[in-house]
């Protein structure tokens, strides 16, 4: 299973830390601008508590997260990535900067090809090469606090 994720989980210009899912839940007005980010670290913070999960009831499906980069050619932005805008990002966070061909190569290559097989859940950075996440994004405490508040949410609680 292969989730798209971004590396904004840990923003460049700053340190993001766990505010609890109820304040997430209810952002106040000076949360609000930090949205995204806590956004990708949640989807990390499921891909290990679903690998986790999966585990335990004895089911080997690999769980994988691929950051692709930052795509400014996609048009994801909602049509706000002017020119200038892009080459910015190239010029203040170049490591962040991904390529659209190399991240779905990447991305094919890690969902068809067994060689990516793994029991533990894996960060891909921009490539099929693991990388390290953020050390917030491997909080065991804060992923399972995640996953049984979701489930309270939706009606599903074990």
């Amino acid at each position: 299973m292969g989730k798209i994720s971004s590396d904004m989980h840990n923003p460049p210009y700053f340190d993001l830390e766990w505010q609890g899912v109820e304040n997430l839940v209810h952002l106040d007005a000076g949360m609000m601008d930090k949205r995204y980010y806590y956004s990708k670290l949640c989807n990390l913070y499921f891909t290990h508590k679903l690998n986790r999960q999966l585990q335990a009831r004895g089911r080997s499906l690999t769980v994988s997260a691929l950051n692709p980069g930052f795509m400014g050619d996609t048009n994801l932005a909602g049509g706000n990535m002017t020119p200038e805008c892009i080459a910015e990002v190239k010029r203040t966070v170049p490591d962040r900067f991904g390529d659209l061909n190399a991240s779905a190569q990447a991305a094919t290559e890690i969902l068809t090809k067994d060689v990516f097989i793994s029991s533990d859940a894996k960060y891909y950075d921009r490539s099929i090469h693991v990388a390290n996440s953020s050390t917030l994004s491997y909080s065991v405490e804060n992923a399972r606090e995640l996953w049984d508040e979701s489930m309270k949410l939706v009606g599903m609680e074990e």
